[in-house]
């Protein structure tokens, strides 16, 4: 195997990575918790409901945010091992 078709290759798995972490990004929801202080008051929340059920709307965003960051820092990676195939292939 050429250092050409292993950089394709490579950059292809971790292409594929940053899909899989774009779905989770996508899907991601975080159901509401009920939390009750030392004074007995809920803590108050955004909450959303769907035909999947209830999630809570910041902390879903927080959650997809996190995985959004992976799948970039993927795809970045996915990136650079192109250019350098690219590199690679023109010398």
């Amino acid at each position: 195997m050429t250092v050409h078709s292993l950089l394709v290759w490579a950059s292809c798995a971790v292409a594929f990575v940053s899909c899989v972490l774009w779905i989770r990004s996508a899907t991601v929801k975080v159901p509401p918790k009920v939390e009750i202080d030392e004074g007995g008051m809920m803590a108050a929340s955004i909450t959303h409901t769907d035909k999947t059920g209830s999630y809570d709307v910041i902390k879903t965003a927080e959650a997809q945010s996190v995985w959004s960051a992976r799948a970039a820092f993927f795809a970045a990676i996915a990136a650079l091992l192109q250019a350098l195939a690219l590199a690679v292939q023109a010398s």
